[in-house]
């Protein structure tokens, strides 16, 4: 088991370095927000953080319009989650 969570590690590091030199900052954003946040802690006030931080950095990029969609398909994908939905909400998403 050991192994093969290992073998997933380097893995996982090379698919991101790959995804970061194509600067492809929507998949990255959705792995990131899967293996970080929601699979692991469902921690609802952390990932509004994180979400609000990640679309501060969209705009700063220029991709405003590229944040506000993820923020709707996170909203959209866990509409199900009324405490997800009310720290998103605190956060200003």
């Amino acid at each position: 088991m050991a192994n093969a969570f290992e073998k997933w590690s380097i893995l996982e590091r090379r698919l991101i370095e790959g995804l970061e030199k194509k600067q492809d900052y929507d998949l990255l954003t959705e792995i990131y927000l899967f293996e970080k946040n929601w699979s692991l802690a469902w921690d609802y006030a952390e990932a509004s953080s994180l979400l609000k931080k990640m679309l501060n950095i969209f705009i700063r990029t220029g991709l405003q319009e590229e944040g506000e969609e993820l923020i709707m398909k996170v909203r959209n994908e866990f509409r199900n989650l009324p405490a997800l939905q009310d720290e998103m909400n605190k956060a200003g998403l």
